[in-house]
């Protein structure tokens, strides 16, 4: 899904890191996931999350479409952070 630097890690305060886009529909934006859950539905693994939205320059509308997009973003890092714990 992404691309090299399509994303990047930010502190959003004392104690919490964000995801800031810096490419395409969503960029300037910056978002940190609050609670995350994860749901098995028929066979497949997926994940509730709520958020923050700490900046978004463009406006961009709260709609299923940022939602999936952020979505994307949170499964993208899981994965990778599993392929981490699994190296080690």
């Amino acid at each position: 899904m992404s691309q090299k630097n399509e994303y990047e890690f930010m502190d959003v305060g004392e104690l919490s890191t964000g995801i800031k886009v810096n490419t395409g529909k969503y960029e300037g934006m910056l978002w940190e996931y609050g609670k995350i859950t994860p749901n098995e539905k028929d066979e497949m693994l997926q994940l509730n999350f709520t958020y923050t939205i700490h900046e978004n320059p463009n406006e961009i509308s709260e709609d299923q479409e940022l939602f999936d997009y952020m979505g994307n973003i949170l499964t993208e890092i899981m994965k990778l952070e599993l392929e981490v714990k699994n190296d080690d």
